[in-house]
């Protein structure tokens, strides 16, 4: 029964939240901020009126897509290097 209720709180913050940045950022979707909040997607949507997508789904389709264009990371410029040698992160 707890988490019925934290649930449903989750539920009514995360509603109100989707509302308020549609109505005051005037967003066109609204992309889930973390894999924790896989399952509210279709809910938030139709109470919304905006596409709300699931991350993890965001996530997996950016990774399929990468891949299916055959594209990599750039070897324009290299990383900088960490600040200390490498022994001492270890």
């Amino acid at each position: 029964m707890w988490d019925d209720r934290i649930r449903v709180a989750e539920r009514s913050e995360m509603k109100e939240q989707t509302q308020k940045v549609v109505a005051e950022d005037r967003a066109e979707v609204v992309i889930l901020a973390c894999a924790g909040l896989c399952g509210y997607d279709t809910e938030l949507s139709r109470l919304a009126g905006v596409p709300v997508l699931d991350p993890v789904t965001v996530a997996v389709k950016i990774a399929e897509s990468v891949v299916a264009l055959r594209v990599s990371h750039s070897n324009v410029r290299n990383f900088a290097r960490p600040p200390q040698p490498l022994h001492h992160y270890r």
